[in-house]
């Protein structure tokens, strides 16, 4: 065990005055979460005070293409692949944000 380790709550509330870097200090947090947890011998679900419903809800993120195609792709993630959330990614600049808007709306029915 390594004395000294500041518990999730307490990383979060000192990385605050760090700006940016956000990726990295939620990898640093997760850590901390995970060590704890193992260290005190309880299943993460239990070390957070809830209930593990079994699994996890997913997503997928579909990369920049034609909006035909990516409605495509947002069609075969949701009834092949029970995704129930889906990211669109779409390059500023790449459609006119008519196009954009029309095909994120498209994808939501």
């Amino acid at each position: 065990m390594i004395s000294g380790l500041p518990t999730p709550d307490e990383f979060t509330a000192r990385a605050q005055a760090i700006k940016g870097h956000n990726m990295a200090k939620a990898a640093l947090e997760m850590l901390l979460w995970d060590y704890h947890a193992k260290a005190e011998g309880r299943p993460m679900h239990q070390y957070i005070g809830g209930e593990s419903k079994g699994y996890a809800d997913v997503g997928i993120s579909i990369g920049i293409d034609r909006p035909e195609n990516l409605l495509k792709a947002v069609e075969a993630a949701v009834q092949r692949g029970g995704y129930r959330r889906v990211k669109l990614k779409i390059k500023r600049g790449a459609w006119s944000t008519r196009s954009s808007g029309q095909c994120a709306t498209a994808s939501r029915t």
